[in-house]
């Protein structure tokens, strides 16, 4: 968030602020969400998402009505073959361009299974976390693999990796907003622009929101002090659990500012190896666990 923040605002307005500027403030924002209801912290977070899939789709929408980018519509990008045998995909991220698609798989469904820790605050707990999380699963799936098959159409076959490497190259701030331009029209790209700050902040919020109801589910458990496992009197949020949170993000934000505080190490950083370590860290924790008497294990024996 802090790094498309500080990249808009320079491009509209000519004020160049750091990124951490805007990520420090974004921090404080959540931790005051934290002070109220999960409703409101879920209201800014469907309009943000909401606003963002419109936006998206309207792109989408304009790519499919110019016939698709330089090679038109192609069943290329839904091969997963291609995943492990693509130059263009190769020339950018390297030998590990596998790995990186990969990644960014997993990365996208990381938070789906976070719904039952929300059912506590909702009014039906039992059917609004089935609900929530076959609605996340199945609908933004699909809506996943639409604007991502969109996405490559607009830049062509080999093109889309090369658009991501000029993003990386710092010729412009996001591979999307060449494509609003070309396909839409310059003001779905300032509307971009500005989806992109408030649902990146969504995202980040939600991560945090996450990252306080594991502390608090785990407390409750007594895995942790019970201290993180109580919650508001009156508005019944996890607020010590989310106290803690904004403590423990506040100091890596830090760490990674110190280190490097260009705005592009906000993206390239500490926006790209957190979610690296991230994802590695839940993938272990939701693997299969086969427990020792599953048919697929041989017999151990008492």
């Amino acid at each position: 968030m802090g790094y498309f923040a500080s990249t808009s605002i320079d491009d509209w307005f000519g004020v160049n602020i750091p990124a951490y500027v805007y990520m420090f403030v974004a921090l404080a924002l959540m931790t005051g969400f934290a002070w109220f209801h999960i409703e409101l912290t879920a209201r800014i977070l469907g309009v943000a998402l909401i606003a963002e899939v419109l936006a998206l789709l309207v792109m989408c929408i304009g790519i499919i009505a110019h016939g698709g980018g330089p090679d038109g519509f192609s069943a290329a990008p839904l091969n997963p073959a291609n995943i492990f045998d693509n130059d263009a995909a190769v020339k950018v991220f390297g030998a590990g361009a596998a790995g990186v698609a990969l990644f960014g798989a997993f990365w996208s469904w990381v938070g789906f299974e976070m719904a039952p820790n929300y059912a506590e605050e909702s009014r039906d707990p039992h059917k609004i976390a089935k609900t929530a999380t076959y609605g996340s699963v199945i609908g933004l799936g699909l809506f996943y693999i639409f604007v991502s098959y969109m996405f490559v159409t607009g830049w062509g076959l080999n093109g889309s990796a090369a658009g991501v490497k000029a993003q990386f190259d710092g010729k412009f701030a996001s591979a999307f907003y060449p494509l609003t331009d070309k396909y839409v029209g310059s003001g779905l790209t300032t509307v971009l622009q500005a989806l992109i700050i408030t649902s990146s902040f969504a995202c980040a919020m939600a991560f945090y929101n996450t990252g306080s109801r594991y502390l608090f589910s785990l407390a409750r458990e007594g895995v942790l002090p019970s201290a993180l496992g109580t919650t508001h009197p009156k508005r019944h949020g996890p607020v010590i659990a989310s106290m803690v949170v904004s403590v423990i993000v506040g100091l890596y934000m830090l760490g990674f500012t110190i280190m490097d505080p260009s705005t592009e190490a906000a993206l390239l950083k500490l926006g790209t190896w957190t979610p690296l370590l991230g994802v590695l860290g839940i993938l272990a924790v939701q693997g299969p666990v086969l427990d020792r008497d599953h048919p697929l294990l041989p017999d151990r024996g008492p």
